[in-house]
């Protein structure tokens, strides 16, 4: 976090302005997820603004001179590739509860708890991502462990009407971070996600279609892997998927 200054109406007026993921808050990357829904290359005076928590009075006395320096302080934003911490740990419903989000690596995500959100977010449905993604804490929570209460079909879709209240910026900002932190986990398993001759950003990937098309028709295999953390099922996928491209050179090699 910095301190920027400048001199209004013959007096200096300060703002915090943040210089990196960590430092941002839940409501200033919802304000950015609504800038950058449109794929802009420039964050524009009024959403430094409201980013900035500028006030009416200090706003309409900055020069152009001083937009153009404060867009610059927060322009590091845009930089999507580097977002690998998660900048909306919680959204606050209407009345006041806060639901707590994922990690950033998805290692408190189970499988199935994946397979639902994922299949929603290819659909456009950030409300639902956000009633499977984000949940209550625990009553007993130890602090040691996932914050959230145990992910359950029914209960989430108890939530669906309260996440569609939470209005366009923070629904922006649900989409914009799982699209994010599902890019970097998908960086680590390219051979998973990444199609021949293309690349994994932005694209969906049918997650059940995936664990059907490595382990075939053995569904009771897929039902254990369902309560699994997603990093772990990955990662065996990757390896499976590894060593059978590994037999099949093997074969090549010897015919």
């Amino acid at each position: 976090m910095q301190t920027v200054e400048f001199k209004v109406a013959g007096k200096m007026y300060a703002c915090q302005v943040p210089d990196r993921w960590a430092d941002i808050t839940p409501r200033q990357f919802a304000i950015f997820a609504g800038c950058v829904a449109g794929d802009t290359e420039l964050i524009d005076p009024d959403t430094v603004r409201r980013i900035l928590d500028i006030p009416d009075v200090v706003a309409v006395n900055l020069t152009v001179a001083d937009w153009y320096f404060l867009e610059e302080t927060i322009h590091w934003m845009l930089d999507l590739d580097s977002y690998t911490t998660t900048a909306l740990p919680f959204v606050t419903l209407a009345d006041s509860t806060e639901c707590h989000g994922f990690a950033d690596d998805f290692s408190d995500v189970t499988w199935e708890e994946w397979t639902i959100a994922d299949s929603q977010a290819n659909a456009g449905r950030w409300d639902i991502v956000a009633a499977v993604m984000y949940r209550p804490i625990k009553p007993n929570w130890d602090r040691h462990s996932d914050p959230r209460v145990e992910f359950n079909k029914w209960d989430s879709e108890s939530r669906l009407a309260a996440m569609q209240a939470l209005g366009t910026d923070t629904l922006a900002a649900v989409a914009l971070n799982y699209k994010l932190l599902r890019h970097q986990l998908t960086r680590r398993f390219k051979r998973l996600f990444t199609p021949a001759g293309g690349n994994s950003k932005g694209g969906g990937t049918n997650l059940g279609s995936l664990i059907r098309n490595v382990m075939g028709d053995n569904f009771f295999e897929e039902e254990k892997y369902l309560k699994l953390p997603v990093p772990s099922v990955l990662f065996q996928l990757d390896r499976m998927v590894r060593e059978e491209k590994e037999r099949k050179r093997h074969e090549r090699k010897t015919n």
